[in-house]
């Protein structure tokens, strides 16, 4: 890992983490509601059900923005990894 952090990769690896994990949650994501239309709905086509879903995720759907709280946070949770990756792990509770 600290070789991330040494050659400057860091950011482009923990991207590319982020993106598989949205990656992955999309598919189960995409599984749960063709299972949910498969054994409980009988009126609709698929792509009817998948419209009606999106539409309905869109309407509820309120984007949460950061306040200087949460930035400061995440600022001092990025700022804690890198020193521990400076380190070389040391210092690292496990859970």
């Amino acid at each position: 890992m600290s070789s991330y952090v040494e050659y400057g990769c860091l950011a482009d690896f923990l991207e590319f983490l982020l993106k598989e994990e949205l990656k992955r949650k999309k598919e189960e994501s995409e599984q749960k509601i063709w299972e949910l239309w498969l054994h409980k709905v009988f009126d609709k086509s698929y792509n009817d059900f998948r419209a009606s879903i999106k539409e309905h995720q869109v309407v509820h759907q309120k984007p949460k923005e950061m306040d200087n709280a949460d930035i400061e946070n995440a600022a001092s949770i990025a700022m804690k990894t890198i020193e521990i990756l400076n380190r070389g792990g040391e210092g690292h509770e496990s859970v």
